[in-house]
């Protein structure tokens, strides 16, 4: 088991309305008693409609936020008994990141900004294995000639390519995609889910996208829905 939630449960504060004193600020349960277990070989979509808590429910399971009830494990760890820093530590080492705007720093190459997860005590040689492991990431994500040049160079669709791998890099077991295709056109969307599918299949990495494209979510094994707080399956 890659992962596991167990009765998770997530509230927020809706905004108070300005100038009414003494106003109790109402809570909004977003995920009500969630349970989801993810295994190795999982493609699994995530859909809904906006603000149901598609991203919130992803950023527990990537561990970029902490639920108000319930478990997450992630390879066998309950995150809850984790400092941020152990948590920082198991994100970078098992968990790999697509989000829907690449956020490619642009004073790094884009060889760089992919090598940037693998930085932090790197010897010499994990650095060169990391560096042989992104050339052979971009030759398969075909953007191989543009490794040297800075994202202001490159288009939208070439720079979202480059995020995926810098998302598989550190050789993940487990990618968490939000939104991956929905800065691109119809043509870019297609080829980054092919690309998205195929490199996380070859990487050996289970694959969760947050999305609201039924065409990428059709091509998932698994489909979940959330609304009103609950994950209800599609198809499973």
């Amino acid at each position: 088991m890659l992962a596991e939630l167990s009765n998770v449960s997530k509230s927020y504060l809706q905004d108070k309305v300005p100038g009414k004193k003494g106003e109790v600020i109402p809570v909004v349960r977003v995920l009500d008693n969630i349970s989801l277990s993810i295994v190795e070989t999982d493609t699994m979509a995530i859909v809904g409609p906006s603000g149901s808590g598609k991203s919130t429910l992803l950023n527990l399971i990537g561990c970029l936020d902490r639920p108000d009830a319930g478990q997450v494990i992630i390879n066998g760890s309950d995150t809850s008994d984790l400092s941020d820093n152990a948590l920082s530590a198991l994100r970078n080492r098992f968990i790999g990141f697509v989000f829907q705007m690449h956020h490619l720093l642009p004073q790094l190459s884009i060889i760089d900004n992919v090598l940037l997860p693998v930085l932090p005590g790197t010897d010499p040689a994990a650095a060169r294995d990391a560096r042989d492991h992104a050339m052979a990431l971009f030759e398969k994500a075909g953007i191989a000639g543009h490794y040297r040049k800075h994202p202001y160079r490159l288009s939208v669709g070439e720079c979202q390519r480059a995020a995926v791998v810098r998302a598989l890099i550190n050789r993940p077991r487990l990618v968490l995609a939000d939104e991956p295709t929905g800065s691109l056109d119809a043509a870019n969307a297609a080829v980054l889910g092919d690309m998205l599918l195929r490199l996380t299949d070859e990487e050996s990495a289970a694959l969760i996208v947050v999305t609201h494209s039924s065409e990428l979510a059709s091509r998932m094994d698994k489909i979940y829905r959330l609304g009103a707080g609950k994950l209800t399956p599609v198809k499973a």
